[in-house]
């Protein structure tokens, strides 16, 4: 289950736009604390949104971050449904201070059609790359490459099981045909790996 402690929701209304903000000072599972001191800002015009989101847990130990999206609607005679253009601005999350940066990712909605355009997540030579599209045309594809990502990273969402990792993720993968029979093929290794310090060498994933 998920708790919100503390919540805080201002809205304004204005003759050509909505505001809505709301403060959150923690949320989480019961044995684990996500997001701490969230400040969550939308704007919403006749054409457009905005989406900003802002946390930080003021803790040496810092989980912080800072995520800005932007929206815009544009009508088109030969469909009911907008084109929607969204921008997903240079930004950050920081987990256990490492610091992975989020470039500035295009992404287009054409009614069912959605383009990806290179969105990276990245933190010194680890590295997530999506970029492709998600689509009714069975021939198109997205797909994903990750570079060096060291798995310990999940460690903080997963250490109520009882379970520590560590080692290294490299491989890519495509997914194709979401809508209707869906494909995925994967090529996956982890280097070094260890489950609570005990050493399984490398481990392959592969599948299609």
């Amino acid at each position: 289950s998920i708790y919100f402690d503390e919540n805080h929701i201002k809205l304004k209304t204005f003759p050509d736009s909505i505001r809505l903000n709301m403060t959150v000072n923690e949320f989480g599972t019961p044995t684990m604390r996500l997001i701490e001191n969230l400040d969550f800002g939308l704007n919403v015009l006749k054409d457009s949104i905005t989406i900003a989101m802002l946390w930080d847990n003021f803790d040496s130990l810092n989980n912080s971050g800072n995520i800005f999206i932007s929206s815009s609607f544009t009508k088109r005679s030969e469909s009911k449904v907008p084109l929607i253009k969204t921008e997903i601005y240079d930004s950050f999350i920081k987990i256990q201070n490492r610091e992975w940066l989020i470039s500035k990712t295009p992404i287009i909605i054409d009614t069912t059609n959605i383009t990806i355009n290179r969105f990276q997540l990245t933190y010194d030579n680890q590295n997530l790359l999506i970029d492709g599209e998600i689509s009714e045309d069975p021939s198109k594809r997205l797909r994903f490459t990750i570079s060096d990502v060291d798995v310990s990273n999940f460690n903080n969402y997963i250490g109520g099981a009882g379970y520590s990792f560590s080692g290294f993720l490299t491989g890519n993968g495509r997914v194709a045909n979401l809508y209707k029979t869906p494909s995925m093929r994967t090529s996956l290794s982890i280097g070094d790996f260890h489950i609570n310090d005990e050493d399984f060498g490398r481990f392959d994933i592969s599948g299609s």
